[in-house]
């Protein structure tokens, strides 16, 4: 005897990536199974109780889904977490370092006074730090590290080896003169 089957599951290729595409809006799975319920054929005629009885139904086979990887659903999941955070991140990134580094300030008399902004200077100076080292390694890396690109061994020519006095352990360990 074979394994017993269940009814053939909704969730299909192009469902999964209308969630995905829902998920990547809001990051909740809960907010996503309403709009995608909102936006699914099958449901828009519904109305009252019947409604409220199927979003219900239909928010927890989502949740069914993903615990039970139908599709990899609970896989992409984790995977749309880190892509819905790191989509805030650009964002936020991208706001901060548009931002006016100065303040304009109205004074009793009616007149605007620009100022600096210390607090406003210091956020853009740390999201443009951060941002040059992480996407410009090649020129604003902060590795320390004794290694090549990308942590290859380093290349001491021999005559460099011969003029320094360079030991045969550090020879051994660094790969030198190779």
């Amino acid at each position: 005897m074979g394994k017993k089957t269940g009814p053939k599951s909704m969730l299909t290729r192009e469902l999964k990536g209308f969630i995905r595409s829902h998920y990547l809006d809001c990051g909740s799975l809960r907010e996503t199974s309403i709009k995608v319920f909102n936006n699914l054929d099958k449901f828009k005629n519904l109305e009252g109780e019947e409604r409220a009885k199927e979003l219900a139904n239909f928010i927890q086979k989502i949740y069914n889904w993903k615990s039970w990887n139908t599709l990899n659903l609970g896989d992409a999941v984790e995977t749309w977490k880190l892509e819905y955070k790191l989509r805030l991140a650009n964002n936020n990134i991208t706001r901060f370092l548009k931002m006016k580094e100065t303040s304009d300030i109205l004074s009793k008399d009616g007149d605007i006074y620009t100022i600096d902004d210390t607090n406003k200077l210091r956020v853009k100076a740390d999201i443009s730090k951060f941002v040059a080292k992480t996407l410009g390694k090649e020129h604003y890396s902060e590795r320390n590290e004794f290694t090549g690109k990308e942590g290859t061994p380093l290349y001491i020519p021999s005559e460099l080896i011969d003029k320094y006095d360079i030991t045969r352990e550090a020879k051994a360990d660094s790969k030198v003169g190779e």
